[in-house]
């Protein structure tokens, strides 16, 4: 039996004061703890901004929560390839116009990068080539890189993504009848079986088949929406949206002779062929110049950003109407969401708005500065 020397230690009553004192001060700090984790854990969604600081690639990382508020993930801003990013799953894409890299977002939005390829090597025209946009299909399965120069003709590369987010050259023959000068960004349609994408005074579709790789074909013209003012028209088309609701949105604006200055949106159904098949009485003007435009994951509402931020209402016959006032917010080029009615929009700093079925309201702490932002991806919980 251990022998206790009572007169070389504290009272028993002072020890068991201090031992509550102590068991007090831990619990206080596990709760701590606790909530800290549970904060962690809370997030909504990650969202991701790639930015160019001179000569060197960096992506800033963001845990949002429910409120829209937000907190730097752990390592943030990481010095990896930002260009162009896209998020499928837990995975993010970013490239440097020659490489395109693999992330993996950790359970707190931190990113490991899994692996890099080389995206101009198995382009069969490499006269100053340049990666300029990534695409990934609505199965989240393959990536459709877009190498374009100034004078040669785009072509388009087909990745497969692996479970661990790493791409795999798919061997399919690249496709060079695109255009030169071409940015390269599609948006899918409802079914995953066309792509739509804008170009300089043109308007491109192709065709996805069944392993995922996209070819280019014309199934006939695409007709602009009427104007109130038979004497006006619209004639480009600068952004494309997609509801899973069965729509298609493109946002028209004028320019060059015989055009309007105006801007317009309008709805299509989607025929088996690829054609886009304008909706009688879709058409409406936004608030703001459609820079971009995004559906949530419902196809239900449509977020248009361009010199402010507004939300549509898509109704069930392919009509819609606006919801609330628009937020005055100049030079918007991204716009996004997550699956917590938040959405995002990306101009010279990052904005954040909580949408509640009706009105926008900027999260707490919006605008948040980025240092030279140029794309905008977001992982959802």
């Amino acid at each position: 039996m251990r022998h206790i020397d009572f007169a070389k230690s504290q009272s028993v009553a002072f020890r068991l004061f201090t031992s509550i004192i102590l068991c007090s001060l831990m619990t206080a700090t596990f709760g701590y703890a606790a909530d800290r984790s549970s904060l962690a854990a809370a997030a909504t969604a990650y969202v991701y901004i790639g930015s160019l600081n001179g000569s060197a690639d960096s992506i800033t990382g963001f845990a949002v929560a429910a409120d829209g508020s937000v907190r730097p993930i752990p390592g943030s801003p990481f010095n990896l390839p930002s260009f162009g990013l896209v998020a499928s799953g837990n995975h993010l894409f970013g490239e440097d116009m020659q490489n395109i890299a693999s992330y993996s977002v950790g359970s707190n939005g931190t990113l490991s990068e899994t692996s890099v390829v080389n995206g101009l090597a198995y382009i069969q025209d490499p006269g100053g080539q340049y990666v300029s946009a990534l695409n990934i299909d609505r199965a989240g399965q393959v990536l459709n890189s877009v190498d374009t120069c100034g004078s040669c003709n785009s072509e388009i590369l087909p990745w497969m993504i692996g479970s661990d987010g790493q791409l795999s050259y798919m061997s399919s023959p690249t496709l060079q009848d695109g255009p030169a000068k071409w940015q390269g960004v599609m948006t899918f349609s409802p079914d995953n079986r066309f792509a739509y994408t804008p170009m300089a005074q043109d308007f491109g579709i192709l065709r996805r088949n069944a392993h995922g790789v996209v070819v280019w074909i014309n199934p006939g013209p695409v007709y602009a929406p009427p104007l109130p003012n038979p004497g006006e028209q619209v004639c480009n088309i600068t952004t494309v949206a997609s509801s899973v609701q069965g729509f298609v949105t493109l946002g028209w604006y004028g320019g060059g002779m015989g055009c309007s200055n105006g801007y317009v949106l309008g709805n299509y159904t989607v025929g088996s062929n690829g054609s886009l098949n304008f909706v009688p009485g879709s058409q409406i003007a936004p608030a703001v110049h459609e820079n971009a435009m995004a559906f949530d994951s419902s196809g239900s509402y449509l977020a248009v950003a361009g010199n402010g931020i507004q939300v549509l209402k898509l109704r069930s016959d392919g009509t819609m109407s606006v919801l609330g006032a628009p937020v005055q917010v100049q030079g918007l080029n991204y716009v996004l969401w997550d699956n917590a009615n938040h959405v995002y929009a990306l101009g010279d700093s990052l904005y954040i708005f909580n949408f509640n079925g009706q009105t926008l309201t900027q999260a707490p702490g919006s605008p948040h500065a980025i240092d030279n932002p140029a794309s905008l991806a977001v992982v959802v919980q």
